[in-house]
């Protein structure tokens, strides 16, 4: 185990195998790109971790989080700079979650075949950046995006 971004997508799957198959429990948290745009990126990351917190069937004892600290969880925590590369949990959390959205967004594929979401997971790479200039933003991007400030929702 690694930080996800350390690892190719083949190895993020196997990773997120392992992982769901040998953890007491896990939970995803998530934050809707209007979230993201009304409250901002830090609030909306805060969010989701908790709602990833409070998804856990057990509550735990103590949450290791990289380089973050849950202001609204009452629960015994420490924050770990770089904790994706050095703590075998939170490397773990973060295959997880990333695995989910990558398998989220390759299945809004399905629904905007011209975005490519199953190419690109909705990175701001050429492809992607292109189908928003041609056909507009979805609500599910983030309009404070900076690319996409000032754009409008169809």
């Amino acid at each position: 185990m690694r930080d996800s971004k350390l690892l190719s997508p083949a190895q993020r799957d196997l990773a997120f195998e392992r992982v769901m198959t040998w953890a007491l429990d896990a939970s995803v948290g998530w934050s809707m790109a209007d979230e993201v745009d009304l409250l901002g990126l830090t609030a909306a990351n805060e969010l989701a971790m908790a709602r990833a917190v409070r998804g856990l069937r057990q509550e735990p004892d103590h949450l290791l989080i990289d380089a973050f600290r849950l202001r609204s969880v009452p629960l015994p925590q420490q924050p770990v700079i770089r904790g994706d590369r050095l703590c075998l949990s939170i490397a773990s959390a973060s295959i997880v979650a990333k695995v989910f959205r990558d398998r989220w967004l390759s299945q809004l594929g399905d629904g905007y075949p011209a975005y490519g979401f199953g190419q690109h997971c909705g990175y701001g790479v050429a492809q992607h950046r292109a189908a928003i200039s041609e056909h507009g933003p979805l609500a599910l991007h983030r309009l404070t995006y900076r690319p996409l400030q000032g754009c409008r929702l169809p």
